[in-house]
């Protein structure tokens, strides 16, 4: 199999995935509570399939350089999660996912013109945990199942049409970028992105935003996972790097998930 061939179906099982998660994370949105679907949609399925294909086409300096990108980038995408989940409390949803995503925009290219370090990166980063804690903190007393919505031949195709413009729209900038900010464009909030136009007008943004502001604390072990990445791809190799960042990503989500389990009962 060629480079090319090989690229494109990491590419299309990058889409397949992604769309998957979605869907399935909006089902369990509209049944569960924003809670369980929280902890699925931060799965690194979109972040996981770009770093494969960085593997392929770098050595592991580019990889672990990338994973110090998007440390960075997640600071970003917790900054998104806030403005959405406040906004569409009471904007539409043009209004609210369009101010979270100029507002990612505007970070991102602010970011890209920093020297960050490692110890940078985790500051940054315990920051942006810190106000999303306190802004969206009153929110997250409201979460819960939304209750039934009426469901159309066109949702699952409409869903997957979605995420999949989204994939290919961010796989192809970031061939033209170097690792830093290649990192910080691979944690582009797609799956996040997603959801808001699937849930926002079919359950309401209150239910909608309720369920984004539950992100942050699964995200933590994203942080955990790139930093795993960016400490261990040169000395350990990029696959084991990788390996083990998908399973510490994989065991924070399912020890949060099981956590929450726990408090509601």
């Amino acid at each position: 199999m060629s480079l090319d061939l090989l690229l494109f179906v990491i590419l299309a099982a990058k889409m397949v995935a992604t769309a998957t998660l979605v869907v399935a994370a909006s089902f369990l949105a509209e049944r569960s509570g924003p809670a369980i679907a929280a902890s699925i949609i931060t799965l690194p399925v979109s972040a996981g399939p770009a770093y494969v294909i960085l593997a392929i086409e770098h050595d592991a300096a580019f990889v672990a350089g990338s994973a110090l990108g998007t440390m960075v980038g997640n600071a970003a995408g917790l900054v998104f999660i806030v403005v959405y989940a406040l906004l569409a409390q009471r904007r539409s949803l043009v209004v609210s996912l369009a101010s979270a995503i100029v507002a990612w925009s505007v970070l991102a290219v602010l970011f890209h013109w920093i020297a960050w370090t490692f110890p940078a990166a985790i500051m940054l980063n315990v920051a942006a945990f810190m106000l999303a804690a306190v802004a969206t903190r009153r929110l997250e007393r409201h979460a819960g199942p939304p209750g039934p919505t009426i469901r159309r031949w066109y949702d699952l195709p409409f869903r997957a049409a979605i995420v999949a413009t989204l994939v290919v729209t961010v796989t192809t900038l970031s061939t033209l970028i170097g690792p830093l900010f290649t990192g910080v464009l691979a944690i582009f909030p797609i799956a996040l992105t997603s959801m808001a136009l699937i849930l926002h007008p079919r359950i309401g943004g209150v239910a909608a935003g309720t369920l984004l502001a539950d992100a942050p604390v699964p995200l933590i072990g994203f942080v955990f996972s790139t930093a795993l990445v960016h400490l261990t791809a040169q000395s350990w190799g990029v696959w084991p790097a990788l390996g083990a960042a998908l399973v510490a990503g994989m065991a924070w989500n399912f020890a949060v998930w099981k956590m929450r389990q726990r408090v509601r009962t």
